[in-house]
């Protein structure tokens, strides 16, 4: 389902209520369950309702939006079939949301519901106000759901948490909820409650929950000044079926004195494919020789996890330039799936603009600043004829093997006990654990003898060295895809408690690697 908005500059609700003051929130609050109230007058169950879908636009206004999921109740009772994943040859039902925010009927049809998509047909109006009660709480504590109540701890995976997103499924549906509001003008503790309840039949419709939240805020807003009249003429607005808030509510209350982030000029913030001048002068950074044949491949496979969060990603711009990522995300895929595919661009414009691919995954943090605890490690080469330069962040590891030697990076392991690794892309909120985004970066000038090049994610070296990747390599024809599969097959049996794992091979020149060879640390001069 398609939705066309405004371009809205200040972002989305989640990093924009941080900077609030109650009367925006108040107006912020009333925006959302407008966008919820209006969706359901026109017959549409959102399905996906949250502070990271509403928009706000450079006048403070809310907008829902992202309507991926949405769709009218006829269409979600709908019978759907599922075409098997990717992976191991099984059928996964379709989980659709974020478990935050999800009603405990959405996750109980997904976790004892029958049918391949049992979700789509619990998925209700009344699921929708579940999720903007839990959103009204959020925007009027600044607190996301459940994050007060968790606990960074020991894990493979950058910093994971006690509280995993399965253990809040089930703690949902056996009733409980985030941490209630206290005293605020955007809803009283007992409509929120009323929002959340256990059973549908016990919440309100959208619009009786915002008519709620006009009269909460019209009782207690005398303490804002200006801010009651201007509610009180939204008041007269009411209509049967949704609320229109004036642009006056909140207007007055956009704080001059606190602006929004401010935009990163385009060529610093760019992730479009390559021109064909930015080509030109990439392919010059690697001097007048032609550099070596390439052939690559790229394998990525679920393990015994519950979603697929590693990825792969190959991007060829000519015979002597290309890019190759591996990222290993965590509390969903998002940045890992973002990083596969606007890495290559920005590293290489990084490239072009200090000689360095840095500032590139720099750029990428800024791109990955909405994403409160997802996040991924991530490993990137470019290969400019015979030049190569690395850069990661976390555990996902390049390894170059040659006739009589390797080269491979150093993983950003912590000294904390609390976290494996302190370096990640993402997960914004998860700042206060000591995880930094700071990349590391090498060149290398690539020797005659060099055969291969490795990237995988943990879940490939947290189970084979350096070595035992060679000799894997060693052992398989020197075809890159028969390489990327014999290292991905080797992790999946090494690995008792079944990781995901992503890989991609790249080999020069249809060489094949030696039976021994001595595997060095890290890569040589290091930027």
């Amino acid at each position: 389902m398609a939705l066309a908005l405004p371009y809205c500059s200040l972002g989305s609700l989640d990093v924009v209520v941080a900077r609030a003051d109650e009367a925006w929130r108040v107006a912020l609050a009333l925006d959302a369950a407008t966008g919820v109230a209006a969706a359901h007058a026109a017959g549409i169950v959102v399905r996906d309702v949250k502070p990271a879908n509403i928009l706000v636009d450079e006048a403070g206004v809310g907008r829902l939006c992202d309507l991926e999921l949405a769709g009218t109740p006829e269409e979600l009772e709908a019978p759907v079939v599922l075409e098997a994943r990717c992976g191991p040859s099984r059928k996964r039902r379709r989980f659709e949301g974020t478990p935050e925010y999800l009603s405990p009927e959405q996750l109980a049809a997904y976790f004892f519901g029958e049918g391949p998509d049992p979700m789509r047909a619990a998925s209700t109006s009344k699921s929708d106000v579940y999720a903007l009660a839990v959103t009204i709480n959020e925007i009027a504590t600044t607190v996301p759901p459940f994050s007060d109540q968790r606990v960074p701890v020991s894990s493979q995976t950058v910093v994971e948490v006690s509280y995993t997103p399965r253990a809040i499924c089930r703690d949902v549906i056996e009733g409980k909820r985030p941490t209630l509001l206290g005293d605020s003008i955007a809803a009283s503790r007992a409509l929120v409650r009323s929002g959340w309840a256990q059973r549908p039949d016990d919440r309100r419709a959208a619009n009786d929950f915002l008519r709620g939240m006009l009269d909460h805020a019209l009782s207690s807003s005398r303490q804002i000044v200006g801010f009651e009249p201007a509610l009180r003429r939204a008041s007269s607005n009411l209509r049967t079926d949704t609320l229109v808030i004036p642009a006056d509510v909140r207007r007055p209350y956009v704080d001059a004195a606190v602006p929004p982030p401010p935009l990163l000029p385009p060529a610093e913030n760019d992730a479009r494919p390559l021109s064909s001048e930015e080509l030109r002068a990439l392919e010059g950074l690697g001097g007048g020789a032609g550099g070596p044949r390439r052939s690559s491949a790229d394998e990525a496979a679920v393990g015994r996890r519950d979603a697929m969060e590693d990825f792969a990603a190959r991007v060829e711009w000519s015979e002597r330039c290309a890019c190759y990522v591996v990222a290993d995300g965590h509390d969903g895929d998002r940045v890992a799936r973002l990083a596969a595919t606007a890495l290559p661009p920005l590293l290489a414009r990084a490239l072009l603009a200090t000689e360095s691919p840095k500032r590139g995954v720099e750029d990428f943090q800024r791109l990955a600043t909405d994403e409160p605890t997802a996040g991924a490690c991530v490993v990137a080469a470019l290969v400019v004829g015979r030049r190569l330069w690395t850069v990661h962040v976390g555990d996902c590891r390049a390894l170059l093997l040659c006739d009589s030697r390797g080269f491979s990076t150093r993983d950003h392991s912590s000294r904390s006990k609390d976290i494996s690794v302190a370096r990640a892309v993402g997960a914004s909120a998860r700042r206060f654990a000591g995880v930094t985004t700071v990349p590391d970066a090498a060149e290398f000038e690539m020797p005659e003898d060099a055969v291969c090049l490795v990237l995988g994610s943990d879940g490939l070296f947290a189970h084979l060295s350096n070595a035992d990747v060679a000799a894997v390599l060693w052992k398989t024809a020197p075809r890159a895809d028969l390489a990327a599969r014999a290292l991905v097959a080797a992790a999946l049996c090494h690995d008792a408690n079944g990781d995901n794992v992503a890989v991609v091979v790249v080999y020069f020149d249809d060489r094949h690697l030696p039976p021994h060879i001595i595997i060095e640390s890290s890569f040589v001069d290091e930027m």
